[in-house]
């Protein structure tokens, strides 16, 4: 299976890291170890004898991985509670404000957040004012511009509910998305709109 053609997520039941790339790469045909990671200038992971993109992301009791041959990006969080008005006000959009407080409840606030931080981690800004409140993710443009440079956004974002506690979001350029467990196991697949809400 080394060729991956297809963007692939695990979702792990684990906080171990390098446990759960482990597991996954011997899946899908690449032998694995820690001194395979480099990380960019702005802290993305990434391997460096390795052809496969991935992304990661941990929340509560789950790591989620994401895998592509091209650029790809995840984001995962739990359902807490927390001021969600308050950190609306500090970290969304003056469009996604005003969509939340029409509604404001767990999941839309969740959904907002999650593809904020995969949008900026696809584009390596990182998750940082004032990127987080300058973008919108009801009108995400092709580039973003962040301290003089532009950064490509992704051509698809999918946002996803995972157990009615949680909610992913994956961020890249291909056309399907396969979601398995840590088995392996088909969880669902996304066809390629670019915007995904399930």
């Amino acid at each position: 299976m080394n060729n991956l053609l297809i963007d692939l997520v695990v979702v792990h039941e684990s906080s171990n890291s390098f446990e759960c790339l482990e597991n996954d790469l011997l899946f899908l045909g690449y032998s694995f170890n820690q001194k395979s990671i480099k990380y960019s200038a702005m802290g993305r992971p990434y391997f460096i004898d390795i052809p496969v993109y991935f992304s990661i992301s941990h929340s509560n009791n789950l790591t989620a991985i994401a895998y592509s041959k091209n650029n790809i990006s995840i984001d995962i969080e739990y359902h807490k509670d927390r001021n969600f008005i308050g950190f609306s006000r500090k970290y969304f959009s003056p469009t996604e404000q005003r969509v939340f407080n029409n509604s404001p409840n767990k999941s839309l606030f969740y959904a907002i957040w999650c593809a904020k931080e995969a949008i900026l981690k696809y584009t390596e800004i990182g998750i940082k004012l004032p990127a987080l409140n300058k973008l919108d993710t009801f009108n995400v443009p092709s580039e973003l511009c962040h301290e003089g440079s532009f950064y490509k956004t992704p051509d698809r974002l999918a946002l996803y509910s995972y157990q009615n506690q949680f909610t992913i979001c994956v961020c890249g350029t291909s056309e399907q998305t396969y979601f398995v467990n840590s088995m392996h196991e088909s969880i669902y697949v996304v066809d390629k709109t670019r915007f995904v809400y399930i």
